[in-house]
């Protein structure tokens, strides 16, 4: 027969089987190691990003606005750092860091994906079009315009994550606790920031299948392709010339001066 529980779980409650936090052996070393990794992180981020602004030579370098997008972004992954390690290493349940927080630390994970991705993707185009097609790029690749397609980057990556607010929040959840010693203490209500739907698989899978083609596979594919096409090229690089296939030798300033030198 069917143990006698006290209550039965209501259809809309998610039904998890989990820890409340992982053993001090691990929860230990694995938060040093990442408080560390935190405050470096910030500390070089944010000399780079001061760096950047400040420096009278970057602030005539194309490189600058990639640079600042890159370092930003990962100054906003480094961010999400201390709910990681709240959320996979202390206290999974009961969840007490708002609704707000969840959903907002799923989405700051994809925009940061997804932006870092798309960023060298871009990155790796201009040094193409530098390289390959000078004419084009000295009329084509202004830093205004740079700008303008970093801030369309970013949008594009806001709005990547905004879905993930609506499959993500805090939730009731039926908790199977198998560390537990005791049934009557197993199996309990709590609260957890997942998934909303009950039966996530579907749901988890797609997510899955797009962020590895949209911010992996898609990038990977075109950086790969670009440096190809620059290894086999043989023509005028700027107002220099490229010797043959990886080969560059530079006999005079261009404007892409710090994209046309290997």
């Amino acid at each position: 027969s069917e143990p006698a529980w006290p209550w039965r779980p209501d259809p809309q409650h998610l039904l998890i089987s989990a820890q409340q936090q992982e053993p001090d052996y691990v929860a230990i070393p694995v938060t040093v190691f990442y408080s560390l990794l935190f405050v470096f992180g910030l500390l070089a981020n944010g000399l780079s990003v001061l760096t950047l602004l400040r420096s009278g030579r970057m602030r005539a370098s194309a490189v600058r606005f990639y640079l600042l997008s890159l370092a930003t972004a990962d100054v906003l992954m480094l961010l999400t750092v201390p709910v990681t390690l709240y959320r996979y290493f202390w206290q999974y349940y009961p969840w007490a860091l708002s609704d707000a927080v969840c959903k907002l630390y799923f989405m700051a994970r994809q925009l940061c994906c997804a932006t870092t991705s798309w960023t060298i993707v871009a990155f790796t185009t201009e040094r193409y079009v530098a390289i390959c097609h000078p004419m084009w790029a000295i009329t084509g690749l202004r830093q205004s315009r740079m700008a303008y397609l970093l801030a369309l980057i970013w949008l594009l990556a806001l709005l990547s994550s905004v879905p993930l607010t609506v499959v993500y929040g805090q939730a009731s959840a039926c908790i199977l606790d198998y560390t537990s010693t005791r049934r009557e203490k197993s199996v309990f209500l709590s609260t957890v920031c997942e998934m909303l739907e009950p039966e996530p698989y579907v749901i988890y899978r797609s997510i899955i299948e797009a962020r590895s083609v949209l911010c992996f596979l898609l990038p990977l594919a075109a950086i790969v392709t670009f440096h190809l096409l620059i290894f086999r090229w043989d023509g005028p690089v700027g107002l220099g010339q490229c010797g043959g296939p990886g080969r560059v030798s530079c006999t005079s300033s261009s404007p892409f001066e710090n994209l046309n030198c290997f």
